[in-house]
This record gives structure tokens, C-alpha cells and sequence, in this order.
């Protein structure tokens, strides 16, 4: 397989990966990141991954560093707010020891499961940094390097894409809202 053809794979994984079960919620069934389209960190996914296909098609795989350095960190912002929030309800469920619906509460929290889209996610982003860190080891060029003028709007695009989830719980917290629901559960 040559390097375009990964690149088109390491971002349609990106993006498709947007669209895969992330978790599984009783009464709810499978979630996705992209839910219903209100979510603004999935759309930065899916920017990402757009921005990565253009790079990709213009033969510019040492620029791949930056959306995909910008995926992975979002990826792993979101899974681990979504670790602490998991931990927050287990941990407001002993309150429930007296309710006598609290068994019923402690079930169903039971039932909540990390599903295999976040792989499918994490492999897209990989395969990016993969492929940016070859095209960089070939021009024996360093990691992090901003490319020509033709490469620093695509680092300043995956750095904003970037921080819109951290953004966007900032504004929630400010409204007064400390977890977004069409972001983690």
C-alpha cells in the first residue's frame, strides 16, 4: 500500500470512526460522537479529517503532523472526560444505598460499556502521525517543524480544531452547565 492510499485511510478512519458505536447507555443504546450533529468537538473530527484528505491529496504527508497530533489530543481529551464522568456517576451511586430504586440505578450504570469505535477513531489519527513521521524522516526534517507558508494555515486550522472541545466545556461551566449531554454521557 503507498503512502496516498494510507493517508486516504488513516483519514476516512477518522471520519468514519466519528459515525461508530463510542459507548453503549441503557435505555439509550449505542453513541456516537457525532450523535446528532450538535457536537462540536466531532466536527473538529471531521474537519480534521477533511483537512488530512487535502493534505493527503496534494502529496503533502509531512504537513499530516498537525491534524493528526490535533485528532489524537482531542481523542484523548474526550475519552478521559468521559473516564472522569463514568467515575462521577459511579461514585454519586452510593448515595443511592437507601433509595430503594438504587439497585435499579446501580444496574443500569453497570450496563454502561466503552465501545469499539474509539480504536477505529485512534488507528485514523495513528496512521496520520505515521505517515507525517516518515515524510519528515525521509526530508530529514524535525518532528514538529511549521512547513512553508503553505503549511501554516493547516497547523493554525488543527490547533483551533483542537481546542474547541476544552472551549467548549469552558463556555458550558461559564453557563453554569458542568458536562455537555451530546458530548459524554
Amino acid at each position: 500500500m503507498n503512502r496516498q492510499t494510507l493517508g486516504y485511510v488513516g483519514a476516512g478512519l477518522l471520519v468514519a470512526g466519528l459515525f461508530l458505536p463510542v459507548v453503549t447507555l441503557p435505555f439509550a443504546g449505542n453513541v456516537t460522537l457525532m450523535g446528532n450533529g450538535t457536537n462540536f468537538a466531532a466536527l473538529a473530527l471531521l474537519v480534521l479529517g477533511g483537512i488530512s484528505a487535502v493534505l493527503v491529496a496534494k502529496d503533502r504527508q509531512s504537513d499530516l503532523v498537525w491534524p493528526g497530533l490535533a485528532a489524537a489530543a482531542t481523542l484523548i481529551y474526550l475519552f478521559g472526560r468521559l473516564q472522569y464522568n463514568l467515575a462521577e456517576m459511579r461514585s454519586s451511586m452510593k448515595e443511592l444505598a437507601d433509595n430503594p430504586f438504587g439497585g435499579a440505578a446501580q444496574a443500569a450504570m453497570g450496563a454502561v460499556q466503552i465501545q469499539w469505535g474509539w480504536l477505529v477513531l485512534a488507528a485514523g489519527a495513528g496512521i496520520l502521525i505515521y505517515l507525517a513521521m516518515q515524510a519528515r524522516k525521509e526530508g530529514e526534517e524535525p518532528l514538529l517543524r511549521v512547513g512553508d507558508e503553505g503549511g501554516k494555515p493547516f497547523m493554525l486550522a488543527a490547533i483551533a480544531c483542537f481546542l474547541v472541545a476544552p472551549a467548549q466545556d469552558a463556555w458550558g461551566l461559564l453557563q453554569g452547565n458542568p458536562a455537555s449531554p451530546d458530548v459524554a454521557p
